[in-house]
């Protein structure tokens, strides 16, 4: 019971120590990450165009790039929770994964679906693209973990249920 409990808790702020860690890697230590930074703390006091020339790209293709690396952050920290259940759990991993990768995901839909005002019929739509993609991270990652565990189950000391 206790190895549940501290499955669950550790599982459950894992996804959140992945994201903030992921996005430190993404602003710090990639070029488009700093060139959006420079971008972001000089937008108010530049034009676009200074800014292009400071930077050598055009400003608003770096915030594309940079949020297009913010979002891949989300299926590897899925992927990689997945991983880490697998590691502890080989009876149900795919019920875990999708109940500790579950508050993250709700959490991050606020984020995704209402970043922008949209018009209502938009509005529907991006929820439905963010929930329907939320829920593929989900599966797959736990198919993994129901994959992890089945290859690590089947070892010389694995039990027999």
């Amino acid at each position: 019971m206790i190895r549940y409990a501290c499955l669950l808790v550790v599982g459950t702020v894992l996804p959140f120590v992945l994201a903030v860690l992921g996005s430190y890697i993404v602003l710090a230590h990639t070029t488009v990450g700093r060139q959006s930074i420079y971008i972001l703390l000089h937008s108010q006091q530049m034009t676009d165009q200074q800014l292009a020339h400071a930077i050598g790209r055009n400003p608003f293709a770096v915030l594309h790039w940079a949020g297009l690396l913010e979002c891949a952050i989300d299926p590897i920290l899925a992927l990689l929770v997945g991983a880490y259940v697998a590691c502890f759990e080989r009876r149900i991993p795919g019920r875990i994964t999708a109940l500790v990768l579950a508050p993250y995901f709700l959490w991050n839909f606020r984020s995704l679906a209402f970043a922008t005002v949209r018009p209502p019929a938009e509005t529907a739509l991006k929820i439905a693209k963010v929930l329907g993609t939320n829920a593929a991270y989900i599966m797959v990652a736990a198919f993994a973990a129901f994959a992890i565990a089945r290859l690590l189950g089947n070892g010389p000391n694995a039990r027999q249920s």
